[in-house]
């Protein structure tokens, strides 16, 4: 780019010093050997100058165009990368977050039960496999995170038997359009986490799709006290806004919690 700009400065330069120099001379020959009157004289000599600055302006209006689209693109360039790398940045702490909400989950139930903490233990490693093996997609297909959910839930049904009940009515063609990576498990994380499970009051996990949007809702039965960072929401939300441009709707009353997500083609 600065070669080009220089460039384009030299030329001008010597066309100017050209013109300054040489071109009296050649006036005065040319009006010695065929112009013989004043007034054609000076029509030629407006012409040619006319002429000169057409030339010029539009040798830097294509510069400038060519320099223009240049920085154009490559600002497009940088635009892509940095939305890429932005959300890698995200997709990163998923995998820390999944790994502390489930150990922590291990931990209580090791001080309760020990024999479903084995159970949930050696069930974790077959569920953690597909969140390795799909780490470096940008997204998934619904279908995909829909047979990885059925895992997720069944993991945790051993663990809360009776006090998690998980319907889901989502057909095609919508299996077949994607999600950002994690999007289901971090919706029902979410609802397990902050709501009672027990066989007296189950917690009720309903996924479908509304007006094109897929969607996870839960009856509200809310626990007294729970601690929470709110990176699995957060962070779903920012994926979302960067691939879709649209964020994660939260929609709740007195009894029900819902969240809907846009779908990707």
């Amino acid at each position: 780019m600065k070669k080009r700009i220089f460039s384009l400065f030299l030329i001008a330069l010597l066309f100017f010093l050209f013109a300054s120099k040489f071109l009296p001379y050649i006036e005065r020959v040319f009006y010695d050997v065929i112009i013989f009157d004043k007034i054609e004289d000076n029509l030629v000599r407006m012409v040619g100058f006319l002429y000169m600055i057409i030339y010029v302006v539009l040798v830097i209006a294509g510069n400038y165009q060519k320099t223009l689209n240049y920085f154009l693109i490559e600002n497009e360039k940088l635009k892509q990368e940095k939305i890429l790398s932005d959300y890698k940045a995200l997709q990163d702490q998923l995998n820390p977050h999944f790994l502390f909400n489930n150990l922590s989950t291990l931990i209580a139930i090791i001080h309760t039960d020990k024999d479903k903490a084995v159970d949930f233990a050696e069930n974790f490693t077959d569920v953690y496999r597909y969140v390795l093996t799909k780490e470096g997609q940008v997204a998934v297909t619904v279908e995909d995170e829909l047979n990885f959910l059925n895992s997720y839930t069944t993991l945790h049904m051993a663990r809360i038997g009776h006090g998690l009940k998980v319907d889901i009515d989502v057909k095609e063609p919508y299996t077949r359009k994607k999600v950002p990576h994690l999007s289901l498990q971090i919706l029902v994380e979410n609802a397990i986490k902050h709501n009672i499970t027990s066989k007296t009051k189950p917690l009720i996990i309903r996924i479908g799709i509304n007006e094109g949007k897929l969607y996870v809702a839960n009856n509200k039965q809310l626990k007294q006290s729970t601690y929470s960072t709110k990176t699995g929401l957060s962070n779903l939300s920012k994926r979302l806004k960067i691939l879709t441009d649209e964020e994660l709707r939260v929609i709740e009353d007195e009894s029900t919690y819902r969240v809907e997500i846009p779908l990707i083609d």
